[in-house]
């Protein structure tokens, strides 16, 4: 019921707020280029839309709510946590591109200097997380591809390729480091 997709080079965030209800936080301009590795975040809390903060390479981006405001709160449905693509790809169309280190974190935001340490290649473990749901590395050599949390939540590789992965470090469970 919430995702993060490429729609046209502009970067997109919903969610549902009741049956085809869509609440969409979309850039203000072309976001991605191509052909080169970028870092993407985004904080938020869920039915407050004005806590929404977009983060492309470090740098916080302009977007708008549309359709909806964020301020409704999400579905509360038992589906499947999918990335990259949706379970009906033909309605909501595939990430065009490769993804690296997905991290989610539940009831805590991360804060710019969080961020951009994280696109500038810090290893997951000098980030403090207290909440960390689901950390998946997506290495490309394993499936199902290990959700490295230690939550188990592992998940299936579909229709990817192989390639090689971004300039960052491993993660190595270390969580009483912290530094920010």
């Amino acid at each position: 019921n919430y995702g993060l997709r490429s729609n046209g080079g502009q970067l997109d965030f919903l969610y549902t707020a009741g049956v085809n209800v869509f609440h969409e936080a979309i850039t203000n301009a072309i976001e991605l280029a191509t052909g080169s590795w970028q870092h993407v975040g985004f904080t938020y809390t869920f039915g407050t839309g004005s806590s929404f903060v977009h983060y492309r390479d470090g740098v916080s981006r302009a977007y708008t709510w549309s359709p909806g405001n964020g301020n409704a709160a999400p579905d509360q449905l038992n589906t499947l946590f999918t990335i990259g693509s949706w379970d009906d790809a033909a309605s909501y169309g595939d990430w065009d591109g490769r993804i690296a280190e997905v991290i989610l974190v539940k009831g805590f935001a991360l804060t710019a200097n969080q961020l951009l340490a994280l696109a500038r290649g810090a290893p997951l473990r000098a980030v403090y997380f207290a909440n960390l749901q689901g950390y998946w590395p997506l290495w490309g050599v394993a499936s199902p591809e290990p959700d490295l949390s230690g939550n188990g939540n592992n998940g299936t590789v579909t229709g990817a390729v192989l390639a090689d992965h971004p300039p960052v470090g491993r993660y190595t469970p270390q969580p009483d480091q912290r530094s920010f």
